[in-house]
């Protein structure tokens, strides 16, 4: 439970098993102290618009545990409202997503190398259908080559043509 400047009125038992922290080493102090940097400022809008709109709050945000680890949380903020109708303090029930979103980044990295996998493959069989095409083709000019050659009488000047054609196809093949 928090008042409206973020400092702690109260941490449930489930708190020490799950952050480390007993409840009177962290009463009446500032819950931003233990929210990593870079969260601050999600956690300071999420605040103060649950105590403006008065509607609940869902975050993830990294948290420090008492031994210095960061955890990932995902937090919903309850407004309770005071008698005049106005929010006075926010009930803030958190859970500790850290494995879960581990796991998620590990089956995302995985993904991504199993599209890789893919996309290799998809250019390996590819590229194997253009070597098999061209090769397809080499042969069609090596043949018709060796048949001009084969026709040709051994002085005529085509002939010289027909050996370059041929050597030129066999070193493609090649």
């Amino acid at each position: 439970v928090i008042d409206q400047n973020g400092n702690r009125l109260y941490n449930s038992s489930g708190h020490k098993k799950a952050l480390g922290y007993i409840h009177s080493e962290l009463q009446g102090s500032p819950v931003i102290e233990q929210i990593h940097p870079d969260d601050h400022a999600m956690i300071l809008e999420a605040r103060k618009k649950a105590f403006t709109t008065g509607s609940s709050v869902r975050i993830e945000f990294r948290f420090r545990r008492k031994d210095g680890e960061w955890r990932i949380l995902e937090s919903t903020g309850a407004p309770v409202f005071g008698t005049a109708g106005k929010v006075e303090k926010l009930i803030i029930v958190s859970r500790d997503i850290t494995d879960r979103k581990q796991t998620e980044e590990r089956l995302r990295e995985r993904e991504e190398q199993l599209r890789q996998a893919q996309k290799m493959e998809a250019v390996g069989r590819l590229s194997g259908g253009i070597a098999h095409d061209f090769n397809n083709l080499l042969g069609v000019i090596i043949g018709y080559s060796e048949e001009i050659e084969s026709r040709l009488p051994d002085g005529d000047p085509l002939r010289k043509s027909a050996e370059q054609i041929q050597k030129a196809g066999q070193r493609g093949a090649a």
